[in-house]
């Protein structure tokens, strides 16, 4: 589960970065209305959703053989979205 969490700020700073520099924008718009708060209000409402999403995910599936498959499956894609978002990223420094 921390794997995931980084994963998940990772991929909030990212995007945030890549938003803010108005390099890519984000298409879902309950996560666009982030990018539009300073920075530090973006994080800490970030990190209550993500705490609404994995507590009760922990709470429900820690005790059962599907937490590791859902874990697994969460961290795959967890791990792309972050992949393209450091692509943005060096791409966009590359364009400087």
């Amino acid at each position: 589960m921390p794997v995931l969490i980084i994963l998940m700020l990772t991929d909030f700073v990212l995007t945030y970065i890549s938003v803010t520099a108005q390099y890519a924008y984000e298409a879902n718009s309950l996560m666009a209305w982030l990018f539009n708060l300073p920075f530090g209000w973006s994080l800490l409402a970030r990190l209550v959703m993500m705490a609404v999403i994995l507590i009760p995910f922990w709470l429900i599936f820690r005790k059962k053989d599907r937490y590791k498959r859902l874990l697994r499956m969460a961290l795959i894609g967890e791990g792309i979205i972050v992949l393209s978002h450091s692509w943005w990223i060096i791409e966009m420094v590359r364009a400087l």
